[in-house]
């Protein structure tokens, strides 16, 4: 069952705001922002917040069109074996959860083996060049969403980003954040006339360092009916063409899905690496995306970077140090489990010699 079926599940209660505030301790804390608290924490040591998290992003998913369709948006990565941690933005006044990112460290993502417990992977393939010279030094962020239930909601993706900041400052040897922008139906034709275009040619890169394991099929916005007015790319700069993209999808009733557009302003040198239709989360477009970190502009870098004040990096060393254990522990695991597989088949009797009375 995806999100666009009619017979949905009911979405999971909300869990106590007591319960929340009791799993959101100091030691989780790592920056505020105008009165928001910003915690990271994980499954394991958070999982009500975990499905308070679940229950939110499954809430606002639907409400485009998307979701994964099942009571509550958690999925295997949240879990592990080594899992993405979740930055969540708190108000502590009204006790709520106003927005949330999780990320992972992609090198903790990567088993002995080659294999990746990575979102993205599902959805895209890696070459080699970008397994080793990309992977190492890259934060894969996805599920971001902002709680429009929430009182202090217009803070929520800036209060994100100043969680991000604190990625950046805190894990100085990444180079690049990477990850899929979730673009659902509300966007669809908008987004297949209009913005992927854009992405193509002002973002898209030629080297397939990632490519997309199903390509979406991306419409001519002259085969569309006239449901758009005709789109001819501004001459000039990005800048220019990125205005002009916004007027046009304005002229649809649209406006540019708002993670995107953060990232947009936050950064020139976006790369696109194409799209997908994610069949398993309501047939939304997934775009991957990639964005040097040393290519943040002045004004956000000094909004989300410069401003932070490391107040408990122990935070972050406490799971690096998990990860690395936990990780161990997968390679282990996978390696036992190679090695029984293997003795198994050699113990098997040739079929020549099996005995049939």
């Amino acid at each position: 069952m995806n999100a666009t079926s009619t017979m949905l599940p009911s979405i999971t209660n909300a869990i106590d705001k007591q319960v929340l505030s009791s799993e959101l301790t100091v030691d989780k804390l790592i920056r505020t922002h105008k009165g928001l608290e910003i915690y990271l924490v994980t499954a394991d040591d958070a999982p009500r917040v975990m499905t308070e998290i679940g229950r939110i992003r499954e809430v606002e998913f639907r409400r485009e069109g998307g979701g994964s369709g099942k009571p509550k948006d958690i999925d295997c990565f949240d879990y592990g074996p080594v899992p993405y941690r979740q930055l969540v933005v708190w108000d502590p006044v009204a006790q709520e959860i106003v927005s949330m990112h999780r990320y992972i460290l992609c090198r903790d993502a990567l088993h002995v083996d080659g294999r990746l417990d990575l979102a993205t992977a599902k959805l895209f393939d890696f070459s080699q060049r970008f397994r080793e010279q990309y992977l190492p030094k890259t934060i894969e962020l996805g599920r971001s969403v902002v709680n429009r239930s929430a009182q202090r909601r217009r803070l929520g993706l800036f209060a994100v980003w100043c969680g991000l900041g604190a990625l950046i400052r805190e894990y100085p040897d990444m180079d690049y954040f990477f990850g899929k922008v979730t673009i659902a139906s509300p966007h669809y034709y908008s987004v297949q006339a209009l913005l992927l275009p854009f992405m193509q040619r002002y973002g898209m890169t030629q080297d397939r360092l990632v490519v997309p394991k199903i390509h979406c099929r991306i419409h001519d916005p002259a085969t569309l009916n006239g449901s758009f007015p005709h789109f001819s790319w501004a001459e000039g700069s990005d800048k220019t063409a990125l205005n002009s993209l916004r007027v046009q999808l304005k002229k649809t009733g649209q406006s540019m899905p708002s993670l995107l557009n953060s990232y947009l302003k936050t950064s020139d040198q976006l790369r696109y690496f194409g799209s997908v239709c994610n069949l398993e989360f309501g047939n939304v477009i997934e775009a991957a995306i990639l964005i040097p970190i040393n290519s943040i502009k002045e004004k956000s870098h000094r909004r989300f970077i410069d401003s932070y004040v490391s107040i408990n990096s122990q935070r972050f060393r406490i799971l690096d140090r998990q990860s690395r254990e936990k990780g161990l522990a997968r390679d282990i695991a996978g390696l036992q489990d190679f090695i029984h597989t293997t003795m198994t088949k050699s113990n098997k009797p040739h079929p020549m010699y099996v005995s049939i009375g």
